[in-house]
């Protein structure tokens, strides 16, 4: 078995993103059992403070391109030094670099209680404590040795696995679902005692590292038979034979170099695509927040222009021009209600079509209210015309997707296509060789 950190609570000073309240600066929040939910909204570090959590865990170290696109069994699962930029990250959001920043976890993992320190600057570890003893070696490695055993896994590179895949779930997270050596890897991790496990994990590698050199063997073998089969083509009496080989193996070449650029750029044209898609999506919530608000402020103003005895005609105007139904008949009217909007934006009275700036005694609560009105308007075309620009811009990446993925897959049908007919050239300029050898030697026979 294995065990998952379950955390229980969380300390960060000095840090510019959670200043915290004027009696207690910095955050210092309990983690109870249950459930735990963070909300707030954009830009004030939610993201922040969950990859916070998780590199609280893995110190400077981590998995590279897990998010790259081929299969997860195939690639080497071990912890890396992190780069610059990421170890620097937390720093990089804040004015001051994070010189005196500091945050502190604590968590219980395989029956034991840490609490682990790190610098924000550059998430070094300042201090460790297990079950209430601070240890004096604040080494990562000695760090690493402590957690892996008591998480039950035979590497700190596992531990990583877990964490991405059972414990948190960020953007970049792959899809386990459709990849089966990704699920192969957490089977493993999940059910082999720890020291089969790493075995497992240093075969497999020794496997693949073993097929790659058969390929490359058989890469060199290709070439010397693509070489012989070149020369036997030049023996051949059929001239016109060696010229459309030729040709083939040019086209080949030039084919699959295609076939390669193509790939790569369809894959950066996914990413693209996916990104406008995030773009569009978060135009339609915002259009619809703007939406609602603009509903609002029209409830406002027409409530600014009743009297305050005229609180039941002030609900059934105003449930009729956000519902277009009519609450004296039940009849849905959206002609009625388009009216009574446009009274409210000329300035005339809902109810008498009257303009209002002929009237003695216009309140300045109306004027307000109009304003109002005016301003979260402007604010939805602004959210409408970036969500048009948006689902433009999503449009072309899909369009421009789909063209190179189409392109890709006529190349490869192609590629196949030539690769069948030169295969039916060598075996005729062969049997044409051997036909020839034979005749010869029956001749000096004579």
């Amino acid at each position: 078995m294995i065990s998952v950190p379950a955390f229980t609570r969380i300390d960060i000073d000095n840090y510019g993103l959670y200043p915290g309240l004027p009696k207690q600066s910095g955050m210092h929040a309990p983690l109870q059992n249950g459930f735990t939910l963070i909300v707030g909204a954009n830009g004030l570090g939610k993201t922040t403070l969950v990859t916070l959590l998780f590199r609280m865990l893995s110190g400077p170290s981590d998995i590279p391109n897990l998010s790259a696109g081929e299969g997860l069994g195939t690639r080497r699962l071990e912890a890396t030094a992190l780069p610059p930029h990421l170890l620097t990250q937390f720093a990089s959001r804040v004015a001051d670099r994070a010189k005196s920043a500091v945050a502190r976890v604590s968590f219980r993992i395989g029956g034991r209680a840490f609490v682990v320190s790190r610098s924000l600057a550059n998430l070094c570890l300042i201090g460790l404590s297990i079950d209430g003893s601070d240890t004096d070696d604040l080494s990562e490695a000695t760090y690493q040795a402590r957690i892996c055993e008591c998480a039950g896994v035979g590497s700190f590179g596992d531990f990583l696995l877990m964490l991405r895949y059972l414990v948190f779930y960020f953007e970049d997270r792959r899809a386990l679902v459709w990849d089966q050596s990704a699920q192969r890897q957490l089977l493993r991790m999940l059910f082999l005692p720890p020291e089969e496990a790493q075995r497992w994990t240093e075969m497999e590698r020794q496997i693949l590292v073993e097929d790659s050199q058969v390929r490359n063997f058989q890469a060199v073998v290709g070439r010397e038979e693509r070489t012989l089969n070149k020369n036997l083509v030049k023996t051949a009496s059929a001239s016109t034979l060696k010229v459309e080989l030729e040709a083939l193996e040019i086209l080949q070449v030039n084919g699959r170099e295609r076939i390669r650029e193509l790939g790569e750029l369809t894959a950066d044209l996914d990413n693209i695509r996916q990104q406008a898609r995030a773009s569009h999506l978060a135009s339609q919530q915002e259009r619809e927040s703007r939406f609602r608000s603009v509903e609002g402020a029209k409830l406002v103003a027409i409530q600014s222009r009743f009297p305050e005895q005229a609180s039941t005609a002030r609900y059934i105007l105003a449930h009729l021009m956000t519902e277009q139904d009519c609450l004296v008949c039940g009849t849905h009217v959206p002609a009625a209600a388009a009216e009574y909007s446009r009274r409210v934006a000329a300035d005339q009275c809902v109810v008498c079509a009257t303009p209002l700036g002929q009237v003695e005694g216009v309140v300045e609560e109306r004027e307000v209210a109009d304003e109002r009105v005016k301003r979260r308007a402007d604010a939805l075309a602004a959210a409408e015309r970036t969500l048009q620009g948006d689902f433009q811009a999503r449009v072309e990446a899909e369009q421009a997707f789909e063209s190179h993925r189409q392109e890709l897959a006529t190349l490869e049908a192609d590629t196949a296509e030539r690769a069948h007919r030169i295969d039916v050239l060598v075996l005729a300029a062969k049997q044409r060789c051997v036909t020839n050898a034979t005749i010869l030697r029956g001749s000096e026979g004579c």
